[in-house]
């Protein structure tokens, strides 16, 4: 990840760590077989969709968040939406859905959660 990238690459940056995450999580693999993505299906639509999976490790990845690049990049992340103010991933525990422009671009992130035992008034959908 280029922590002094634009917005535009830091987006692409995290889809494509999700996107890795994805295919090393029983988790969300499993949820997708649930929901009849499974075999080669499976592997295609990932690679079509560049599906990936927010799974709490992202903040792993970075600078700790008390020296001044962690923060500059958490702060740059929270401005794109993936971090809360809280210091946590937004889509934590979602399957991540990318969303591109034409030219292939990300502008837009859709997260479903994985697990349906939520605490109550935790959305499904981000």
């Amino acid at each position: 990840m280029a922590f002094d990238a634009d917005d535009a690459r830091l987006l692409a940056d995290t889809v494509a760590y999700y996107h890795e995450r994805l295919k090393q999580s029983p988790e969300a693999l499993a949820y997708l077989e649930k929901r009849g993505i499974a075999g080669a299906a499976r592997d295609e639509a990932i690679a079509h969709f560049r599906l990936g999976v927010s799974d709490r490790s992202l903040g792993l990845r970075l600078p700790e968040k008390n020296r001044k690049a962690g923060g500059e990049i958490r702060a740059r992340l929270q401005k794109v939406g993936l971090y809360r103010e809280s210091g946590h991933e937004h889509f934590a525990g979602s399957l991540m859905v990318p969303i591109f422009d034409e030219a292939g671009h990300v502008v837009e992130l859709y997260g479903r959660k994985l697990l349906d035992n939520l605490r109550a008034g935790t959305p499904k959908h981000l």
